[in-house]
């Protein structure tokens, strides 16, 4: 599917799992993956999960990537 998009500053995992989706199935694995949750802790998890809502939102009504990432930087901690 060509990799990741590299014009994308943010979302280039949606990006990519839509097309993903596209071309062959995307499917969940049952393994487990350990990520910091520094986000989590400096800004709360509804705060955190409302930032992502809305972003998700902006990528999906076509905002600009200028836009999303500036209110991505304006809002995180």
């Amino acid at each position: 599917i060509g990799g990741f998009d590299e014009r994308l500053q943010i979302m280039e995992d949606i990006e990519i799992i839509d097309r993903l989706q596209r071309h062959a199935g995307f499917h969940i694995l049952d393994s487990t993956v350990t990520t910091s949750a520094r986000k989590y802790h400096t800004n709360g998890t509804v705060r955190l999960q409302a930032i992502f809502g809305t972003i998700h939102l902006m990528y999906a009504l076509g905002f600009s990537q200028k836009n999303i990432v500036a209110f991505y930087r304006d809002s995180i901690r």
